[in-house]
């Protein structure tokens, strides 16, 4: 009987998530599109059509808030706010170390800094390779944006002209619109695997943030709490990136 009720609350669970994924994934297509015409109102040289877009600078303001307010709260549910503020004072210590040690020492100081940082971190980077498809998503948003920004660089040669500029724009639209594609399609496929909603928004968030912490976190190494590895990540084969189970 509970093998048949697991079965039942599996098959109501997956719409649920899937559902709360999609009204995620429209408002970030809504901002997309708003925020490209409130670009387009700021650059157009035709007033007719600044005029006619004008009210998308307050709809622009509307919709950014709604999104800052609704990610802190997806922030908080999945713990991610949690585990950056246990980040953020080896954060703030290390580069102010960096910064000591890039001026007397100059730029060769911060390259033995970040190869120090990924021997020391090296297992803790074992933890992100196991997130393989959270890692291609990561690949292909940075090939979207690095073939956008060689058009962009081809179509302009140092000269913006107005439809240089029209261009520019709707190339930042694509870049949006289709990182968000991404982002749903991995989504729809983690939460068709078990994981739900929260979830999986923790691990798009952690495994880029943590992975630029420990190229620069080299901290991790001294026995100190709020710094080592052990505090900030727990033992060697705890699966960090987990969230919390809520008490």
């Amino acid at each position: 009987m509970s093998t048949v009720k697991a079965c039942l609350d599996q098959n109501d669970f997956s719409p649920k998530e899937q559902s709360r994924c999609n009204k995620f994934i429209s408002f970030l297509a809504v901002f997309a599109l708003v925020n490209f015409f409130f670009q387009y109102t700021l650059f157009s040289t035709d007033l007719s059509i600044r005029t006619f877009l004008k009210p998308a600078a307050l709809l622009q303001v509307v919709v950014s808030l709604s999104l800052i307010v609704v990610s802190l709260y997806i922030y908080y549910k999945n713990k991610v706010l949690h585990y950056l503020l246990r980040l953020l004072p080896c954060v703030f210590v290390s580069m102010i170390l960096m910064n000591i040690f890039s001026n007397i020492l100059g730029a060769a100081a911060l390259v033995l800094w970040f190869v120090a940082s990924i021997y020391v971190n090296r297992k803790y980077f074992k933890v992100l390779a196991l997130r393989k498809n959270y890692l291609r998503f990561i690949v292909w948003c940075t090939a979207l944006i690095i073939v956008g920004s060689v058009i962009v660089a081809a179509l302009t040669r140092g000269i913006a002209t107005p439809s240089t500029v029209n261009m520019i724009l709707f190339i930042g639209l694509v870049e949006g619109l289709g990182s968000t594609a991404l982002l749903w399609q991995l989504l729809s496929k983690e939460i068709a695997s078990g994981q739900t909603f929260y979830e999986a928004i923790r691990y798009t968030v952690l495994i880029p943030t943590t992975f630029m912490f420990l190229l620069g976190g080299l901290l991790t190494a001294l026995p100190i709490k709020f710094f080592s590895g052990e505090y900030l990540f727990g033992e060697d084969s705890n699966d960090y990136l987990q969230m919390p189970e809520s008490k």
